[in-house]
């Protein structure tokens, strides 16, 4: 290694944290001014790092957003720890628990707060236009649940985890239809709540999300 060289956890530390930095202030962007607040010269003057910066870290601004509305999913999913030492037939009821668990979760729950929020913030054809990569990044945050899943429970069969991981993304599709059917019943606007998302409690919806689950539960794979 050279003398005056970074050592290498540390250049990517430091790359983390630029990155964090970069899909933070893109958040806060949209918050305060709508998508077309979210301009590369705006995340340049916000994160006062370079435009050749904020490209190395994502091909174009809308994924600096896409990878913040990732990380106010991801806690459905990472909380609390899949249980190990289950019986193979025990492994999708335990995935329908773990997503109820999950969503009584208070740190969950404002994290899904800050979701609606954030899309609350984007018009309805903006969030229209980034339904396909919302799709694929859904896709991903399942397919690291299940892999997880299946680093655990290495006896399960190719067909076993194929069931888990379509049942994986109808729950977490549940999950988000949830606020939909929330704004329907109770008079809101449906296009995410609108301005009023940031006056949302999560207590009020949290019953919409328990109630999908159980419907998408209706149709639990099994062995």
């Amino acid at each position: 290694m050279l003398k005056h060289s970074v050592p290498i956890d540390k250049r990517r530390a430091r790359s983390t944290a630029s990155k964090q930095k970069i899909a933070e202030a893109a958040e806060q962007l949209v918050l305060r001014k709508g998508r077309s607040g979210l301009t590369t010269s705006a995340l340049v003057e916000a994160t006062d790092v370079s435009e050749r910066t904020i490209f190395n870290h994502f091909k174009k601004i809308d994924d600096a957003l896409l990878f913040r509305i990732a990380q106010h999913l991801e806690p459905i999913i990472a909380s609390p720890p899949f249980p190990e030492g289950l019986a193979t037939s025990q492994i999708p009821a335990a995935i329908t628990y773990h997503f109820h668990a999950a969503v009584d979760s208070p740190q969950v729950q404002e994290h899904l707060k800050k979701f609606i929020v954030l899309a609350a913030a984007l018009s309805y054809e903006e969030f229209e236009g980034m339904t396909q990569e919302i799709m694929l990044t859904l896709g991903t945050i399942c397919d690291h649940f299940c892999s997880s899943i299946d680093h655990t429970y290495p006896q399960l069969t190719v067909q076993q985890s194929l069931a888990n991981g379509l049942y994986t993304v109808n729950l977490l599709m549940g999950v988000l239809m949830a606020f939909v059917a929330f704004a329907q019943e109770s008079e809101h606007n449906p296009a995410f709540l609108s301005a009023e998302a940031k006056d949302l409690e999560m207590a009020r919806i949290v019953p919409y999300i328990h109630r999908n689950i159980d419907q998408v539960a209706s149709g639990t794979p099994v062995y």
